[in-house]
């Protein structure tokens, strides 16, 4: 895979067309909801004091209200950022859903998928803030829902096709929803690299398209003379 990439057709990635779909994502997302007032408080206290520093209490300070308001809604603060995350990451996928209609082939719903990641991640950078809580409990901890994730692939991505065949990652299990993780992971890790050397949008959204080309190529295309 590495070396060869997916080998799909990406003949008509042009500059124009990649800015097209740019240009649709972008005017999509701009019916993102603005981040949740806790949600923002729990990231400033992250960012200033880590997660040891989260209580109910804290969180009700940042945003100026009793702590028992914010027990009215949650009952402690691993359900509280469990019940905000996934509230934040079902928008995003919603939003992958959506922006998929704008993509005319595979190698494009890949591109399109990345693409509205690193978007919602450059919108709302303290979902990916808070989203470290994973480091410390697991997803299944943290988003309390019956087989949560299996809901999730089937919701947002099961009738959605990135490849023409299964990629060779090595792996004995073809399982779509690995493509799909990988695929959603790539732009977070370009966004972290890209915030911790401010790096600007504009080339963040040039190495993104380079790094799609690399995906269906290969790494190695472009030594072989």
């Amino acid at each position: 895979f590495l070396r060869c990439g997916l080998g799909q057709n990406i003949s008509n990635f042009t500059v124009s067309r990649l800015a097209t779909l740019d240009e649709n994502c972008q005017s999509n997302m701009k019916l993102l909801k603005p981040v949740n007032k806790i949600f923002v408080s729990v990231s400033e206290i992250v960012k200033e004091k880590g997660f040891r520093g989260i209580t109910v209490e804290s969180v009700a300070h940042g945003i100026g209200l009793a702590k028992s308001s914010i027990y009215t809604k949650f009952e402690n603060k691993t359900q509280m950022i469990g019940s905000l995350i996934q509230e934040e990451f079902e928008e995003m996928f919603k939003f992958i859903k959506d922006n998929s209609v704008f993509a005319e082939n595979n190698a494009e719903r890949i591109y399109v998928l990345m693409e509205t990641v690193l978007i919602y991640f450059m919108k709302k950078p303290e979902v990916l803030t808070v989203g470290k809580w994973f480091q410390f409990h697991s997803f299944a901890e943290i988003v309390n829902v019956d087989k949560y994730e299996e809901r999730v692939y089937n919701d947002y991505f099961k009738n959605i096709e990135f490849y023409d065949a299964f990629p060779d990652f090595g792996l004995p299990a073809q399982d779509k929803r690995i493509v799909v993780s990988w695929l959603t992971m790539m732009p977070v890790v370009l966004y972290r690299h890209a915030k911790t050397r401010n790096i600007s949008p504009e080339v963040v959204q040039a190495m993104l398209k380079d790094i799609l080309i690399m995906m269906e190529t290969g790494v190695g295309k472009g030594n072989e003379k």
